[in-house]
């Protein structure tokens, strides 16, 4: 009787963990949390992945030439696991912009200085 009954409690888990893990399966399928869908040698089709993020703050925004004052003041929002990635790329980008504009700069002031320094000597 207690074998039967052992046997019994566990086919209820094991129909219990099912329908939780189907149900999970199927919510995240609802609300788009899946980065990628798989097809095992099975023939099962496995959905892997975290999806992202919705972004319900508002965009870090830099001034177009960022100064050293702006990056001080920069405030990143922080996640559930660190910095937002978006906010990080967002900020990295516009960085990277203004950093490729002054070294223009700088090279054209360098061959203008070289140019009025050539042609001082030949006058």
């Amino acid at each position: 009787m207690q074998t039967v009954l052992i046997v019994l409690a566990v086919l209820i888990l094991g129909v219990a963990a099912f329908f939780a893990v189907s149900s999970t399966r199927r919510t995240r399928e609802r609300t788009g949390a899946i980065d990628r869908v798989i097809d095992s040698p099975d023939g099962q089709t496995l959905l892997v992945g975290l999806h992202e993020p919705t972004p319900i703050l508002p965009p870090t925004l830099l001034p177009e030439h960022p100064r050293a004052e702006d990056l001080k003041n920069l405030k990143l929002p922080v996640g559930l696991r660190g910095y937002r990635a978006d906010h990080v790329d967002t900020v990295i980008d516009t960085l990277s912009q203004e950093i490729e504009r002054l070294h223009s700069l700088l090279e054209d002031a360098d061959q203008q200085r070289v140019i009025s320094a050539t042609s001082d000597s030949q006058g």
